[in-house]
Order: C-alpha cells, then sequence, then structure tokens
C-alpha cells in the first residue's frame, strides 16, 4: 500500500498491540524519503469480534487522549472531589497530606479498659475452619510484605490507617497476596471502578486503577478476583496476576494507547484476563462458602428471577454452573446468608430469621433447602417483621450468630441456644456490622468498635471516636473500614485496616 508523501517528511512509526500471554498484533508504518509508505500488518493469532457496536474513536483520538492521561497521572486528593465517572478519572490516585496531630482513631485503642480476659494460651472456643478470622499461622500471610506486625493481644486492637483522603465512593475491599513479589494489596471497589494499594510501599500512598467498570461486590478465591460490576451488574472474575502484569507493561511504554476500548470487544478468547460468568446478568448480590466437610466453595448468586448456585473448579480456576434455581426470591432481595450441614454436599440458604425477646426464645431461620430444590411453599419473612435479624453468620458446625439491633444471639441450626457459650451478647448502640473471632464478636456502629467474649458477654476491647463516622467494607480474612468527618460527610473517606487482635492474621 503506497501513497505519494512530501520530500521533507521521514518518519518510522510502529504501533503494537499486545495481550497478556497471547501472540501480539503488529503494525508497522514506514514514512521513508522517498515519496512512499508501507503499512504491514502480521496476523499470528485467530481474533473474536465480541458485541454488536463498532469501536468508537479514532486511533489519533486515543493517541491524544492518552498523552493527555500521562500528563494527569497524579494529583492531590483535595483536587479529586468531584469525580464524574470512570472514564473522566486518572489512572493514579495520589493520598492527601496529612496535616495536624493524630486522630484517635488512626491506631490507639479508645475506651474504658475491661477486665482482664483469660490468658492468651487458652484454647480457642471456636474451631479454626470456620471462623471468620484464623487464629493459626497461615504460612502464605506470614511471609508477605504488608502493614507491620502488631502485638497479637487481647487489647491490641486499633484501626491502622493506610489512605488518607481518599476521594473514591467506596462499596467493598478485599486483601490479596501477590504471588511473585509477596506485596500485600489492599482491592478497593467504587463507583469509579477497582483500585489498588500496595501496602507494602506505603510510602508511595497511591490507588492505582486496575478496572474501569462499577464494582459493588469483591472476593478473592486464589488469585482471581471475583466482582459484582458494570451497569448491568454481572459477576466477573478477574485473573490478578495477569492484570497487574498488564498494567506494568503499559507503564514501561513511553506511549501507551488505551487498549482497554480493544479488548472490550476484539481479543482472543482463551488470553482474556477479565470474563464474565455465564447467566449472571441483573445480579442482586453474591455469597461465596466453603463447606469444611468436603473442601468444595459454592458461589450463590441471587437473581430478580431466581437463584444461581456455581462451584468452585480447581483444574481451571473458576467457579462452573452447577444448579440454577427458577424461583423467585424476596423481593427486595434481602438476606442471603449460606448454611452448612454436616453429611449435605449443597449448602442451605437463609433467607431470613427472627427471634421474639427474652431468655431462651427459640430463633426461627427461613431456609431454602438447595438440595431438594426450592419449593413454592417456604416461608419467607416479611419486610419489617419486629424481631427481624440483620445478620446471620454460621461460626461452627453447629453454632450460628444471629445478629439483631443492639443484641446478638448464639444458637444452633435449631434455633435453640447452645450450652456452651453466651446464649446473648448485648450492646448499647445500634449494630451495623458483626464479625465473628475465635474467642469473641466484634460489633461496629457508626462511631466505632466493640467487642465482648463468645463465653462471658464481658468487654474485651473497644474503639470510639464521635469525630469519625466508620463503615466496615470487607470482612474476610482481613477487617477494612472506611471513616468520614462526622460534620463534613461529603468529605474524602479515610481507609484502616484492623489489626492487633490475637485471633486476626
Amino acid at each position: 500500500l503506497a501513497a505519494p508523501l512530501s520530500p521533507s517528511l521521514a518518519v518510522c512509526l510502529s504501533f503494537s498491540f499486545s495481550f497478556f500471554a497471547s501472540p501480539c498484533l503488529s503494525l508497522t508504518i514506514l514514512l521513508p524519503v522517498p515519496m512512499s509508505f508501507s503499512i504491514r500488518l502480521c496476523w499470528e493469532e485467530e481474533w473474536t469480534l465480541l458485541g454488536k457496536e463498532e469501536l468508537s474513536g479514532s486511533l489519533l483520538q486515543s493517541v491524544e487522549e492518552a498523552l493527555e492521561e500521562r500528563s494527569l497521572t497524579i494529583r492531590p486528593a483535595s483536587e479529586l472531589q468531584d469525580l464524574d465517572s470512570p472514564d473522566d478519572t486518572i489512572g493514579t490516585i495520589k493520598r492527601a497530606p496529612f496535616l495536624g496531630p493524630s486522630p484517635p482513631d488512626q491506631s490507639v485503642p479508645v475506651g474504658t479498659p475491661p477486665p482482664p480476659p483469660p490468658g492468651l494460651n487458652s484454647p480457642p472456643l471456636l474451631p479454626t475452619a470456620w471462623a471468620t478470622m484464623k487464629h493459626r499461622e497461615d504460612p502464605e500471610r506470614s511471609s508477605c510484605h504488608g502493614l507491620p506486625p502488631t502485638p497479637k493481644v487481647h487489647m491490641g486492637a486499633c484501626f491502622s490507617k493506610v489512605f488518607n483522603g481518599c476521594p473514591l465512593r467506596i462499596h467493598a475491599a478485599v486483601t490479596w497476596i501477590h504471588p511473585v513479589t509477596r506485596d500485600q494489596f489492599l482491592v478497593v471497589g467504587a463507583e469509579e471502578g477497582i483500585y489498588t494499594l500496595n501496602l507494602h510501599e506505603l510510602h508511595e500512598d497511591t490507588l492505582e486503577k486496575l478496572i474501569s467498570h462499577r464494582c459493588t461486590w469483591l472476593y478473592c478465591v486464589n488469585n482471581v478476583l471475583l466482582s459484582l460490576s458494570g451497569k448491568s451488574t454481572h459477576i466477573w472474575a478477574h485473573d490478578l496476576p495477569g492484570l497487574f502484569e498488564q498494567r506494568r507493561l503499559r507503564q514501561q511504554v513511553p506511549l501507551s494507547i488505551p487498549t482497554n476500548r480493544l479488548t472490550q470487544r476484539i481479543i482472543p478468547r482463551r488470553f482474556a484476563l477479565s470474563a464474565k460468568i455465564p447467566d449472571t446478568k441483573g445480579c442482586l448480590q453474591c455469597r461465596v462458602v466453603r463447606n469444611p466437610y468436603t473442601g468444595s466453595t459454592f458461589l450463590l448468586a441471587a437473581l430478580p428471577a431466581g437463584l444461581l448456585l456455581l462451584q468452585w473448579y480447581e483444574p481451571l480456576q473458576k467457579f462452573l454452573l452447577l444448579k440454577n434455581f427458577s424461583s423467585p426470591l424476596p423481593s427486595p432481595a434481602g438476606m442471603l446468608e449460606p448454611l452448612v450441614l454436616d453429611g449435605k454436599e449443597l449448602p442451605q440458604v437463609c433467607v431470613g430469621a427472627e427471634g421474639p425477646e427474652g431468655p431462651g426464645c427459640r430463633v426461627l431461620f427461613h431456609v431454602l433447602p438447595l438440595e431438594a430444590g426450592l419449593t413454592p411453599d417456604v416461608l419467607i419473612p416479611p419486610e419489617g417483621l419486629p424481631g427481624t435479624a440483620q445478620q446471620v453468620i454460621q461460626v461452627d458446625r453447629d453454632t450460628v450468630l444471629v445478629c439483631f439491633d443492639r443484641c446478638v444471639r448464639i444458637v444452633n441450626l435449631l434455633g435453640e441456644p447452645t450450652a456452651t457459650l453466651a446464649p446473648v451478647l448485648t450492646f448499647d448502640f445500634p449494630i451495623e456490622t458483626v464479625v465473628c473471632l475465635q474467642d469473641s464478636v466484634l460489633a461496629f456502629w457508626s462511631h466505632g468498635m466493640q467487642g465482648r467474649s463468645l463465653d462471658t458477654n464481658e468487654v474485651t476491647q473497644e474503639i470510639t471516636d464521635e469525630t469519625r463516622i466508620f463503615r466496615v467494607l470487607g470482612a474476610h480474612r482481613d477487617i477494612i473500614l472506611e471513616s468520614i468527618p462526622t460534620d463534613n460527610p461529603g468529605a474524602h473517606s479515610n481507609l484502616y485496616i484492623l489489626t492487633g487482635h490475637q485471633s486476626s492474621y
């Protein structure tokens, strides 16, 4: 292909479009002094066109956008107060400078010291296979590079600030350890996309964009990140090591053309780093549960027209559809908590629980038995029923925590009080989130956290700060929180990880 050019022009351009672990497509444009130019296309892989719409924007427009983005890589967080859409944001967010004395919520426990708890060598009240936080040392996490270690004592829990002045509207967060570098990362899902923070390089103070889609839920299985993302809320599976390597390669190129517009539509299917899980469009909420008896891991996905049950398949490193139940769930979607029974391969799904106040009262669970299939005569609790539970957590083979407005009841799978643990844990504030450790229960509210012993109902730890409003973003492996000023709810938020408890990682 040749065309006349000015004799004074002599340029050679080479563009290379490559995807992680895949053959590349090279485009070479030679503009020599002779009045001609050539274009060479080398196809080494069969590409598939995804979607009916055409690619928007020209090559020149993409180059201009790339140049503009490169010049706006880092900004103070104070300049990013208004973020309209993922396309309007930059790839990296700089932490706001911290001015003034340290607030009491940064790393200092606050509250009246309670009576001393049992010794550190006392046996745990809950087995390690069920507790949300595990007491035993995890070799993978003990060798990672993350937050500095803190003393693990009963009264040592504190909020360790990891980011100051975050402008993102965050919905969920998890932690993940890179299998090669062993660095620990904080992964947050927000309206603006999915961002990562290297906890081993907090001096860099940057949140880097990984995915541009809106995200409302996150969960990490091995090195696969599950997210509830997009405008139509699909469940996505992301190859985290591949995405990190792809981002590293893009940062090394002086002029990076945003190929995300291409990878969403023209990709080699078997090399895609992010993929939608089929039949999950319009998903309302998700839960992941592991069966300690069989070692199987299941993913529950609540859809407007039914419920999907998927199982993790280790050789393929992905979830595969196991059952599709077409019976509709309660509307609006409320509780969706899996319960594992001894001798049952598939979990049961608790969609609600209620319990009258008073000692010895039985808690009534509303359960969908997946082994027999959903039946239309399942009792669904009506919305707003007095005594309706806010949260249900299975912590042992026959022990369940049922969280109400100001108390947590500990019962068995039949809803009856247990004989070994305190029947009721009472709190003097409205509970928003409950996290179970091996020896205690942490109840989070808008201005802090309080822990109570599973055995004696005594306060084990307490953190309170009336000047901040706290919210739990994630409690899988690590407890991640967000706080904003009480007198300025629209301000940038601070991100924390709860550290120091003897039963935490």
